[in-house]
């Protein structure tokens, strides 16, 4: 029974293949698209007139139709690109940019906020085993200044027994 997770699951590995790829797409076409909607031509006239949207989508729908990208079509199996398989795959594309982020800050732990929370329990910890630490040696040079005070007196009762010792023998 050595069976390998892709004969366990046949299929998903065409599907991980394909989420890769469209998070891959959604980047590109955002970087792409920022030199155009950056462009002072298009912010002087176009901007704030909603069509940074529809220019996305139609790129992520070009793309998808000629490279025939349909993840809906891998997810379901189904052997055939459809119309709204790649329509759908195409607005995940133009749209996903940002879930493609969140994606990897969030799940992979890559965001500013992630890394600034790791360092702190990281610090956490340090400083707790710092004072763990402290503790154990205080706590040793307790114990010492008790033996000290221990041995103090078993000499001070030792001498006090051997001024007594000689007199009780006379």
């Amino acid at each position: 029974m050595t069976e390998s997770i892709t004969e366990l699951l046949p299929g998903y590995t065409d599907l991980a293949k394909a989420l890769l790829t469209l998070v891959i797409l959604a980047f590109i076409l955002e970087r792409a698209l920022v030199l155009v909607f950056e462009y002072r031509w298009y912010e002087q006239y176009l901007s704030g007139k909603g069509l940074k949207t529809p220019i996305a989508f139609g790129v992520a729908w070009f793309i998808c139709t000629h490279y025939r990208f349909d993840v809906v079509n891998v997810l379901f199996a189904q052997g055939q690109d459809t119309a709204i398989g790649i329509f759908l795959t195409a607005a995940v594309a133009a749209g996903g940019s940002k879930g493609a982020i969140s994606l990897f800050e969030g799940v992979l732990g890559l965001s500013k906020t992630a890394q600034i929370e790791r360092r702190r329990a990281i610090e956490t910890q340090a400083q707790a085993k710092a004072e763990a630490a402290n503790a154990n040696v205080i706590a040793a040079q307790a114990d010492a200044a008790e033996a000290k005070v221990r041995l103090a007196k078993a000499q001070s009762q030792a001498a006090v027994r051997s001024e007594v010792s000689p007199s009780v023998s006379e």
